[in-house]
């Protein structure tokens, strides 16, 4: 975290509240207050987007979750519909999406084991 030093510091997540707050005056809670909505609208839109066998699994459990369970399973099978983001350069200079890298780097840095 050296180009963020700013993470490091004790009271983060107040910091990034409130510079939330004032990017958008009032919606700080708008998640958390719309929860539900959004969950049976997202679980509607993983029945027909997910196509990954291990993932469709997991929705299949969140039907058979305790409520908590069903929040957490929720948001893990967001990375099932959300696009990679990260971009490596190849050989020859030019960006290009690498899944297996961001798998490998996501593994590395929360310690799971492949």
């Amino acid at each position: 975290m050296p180009d963020w030093p700013k993470l490091g510091h004790s009271k983060v997540s107040s910091l990034i509240e409130t510079d939330f707050d004032f990017l958008y005056r009032g919606k700080i809670n708008f998640l958390f207050d719309s929860w539900n909505s959004f969950k049976d609208k997202i679980l509607i839109y993983f029945k027909r987007h997910i196509h990954n066998e291990d993932r469709k699994r997991q929705l299949l459990d969140v039907e058979r979750a305790n409520v908590d369970a069903q929040d957490y399973l929720t948001l893990i099978l967001l990375n099932a519909v959300l696009p990679p983001t990260s971009r490596i350069l190849n050989q020859n200079g030019k960006g290009t999406k690498n899944r297996q890298w961001r798998m490998l780097n996501f593994r590395w840095y929360y310690g799971f084991q492949a």
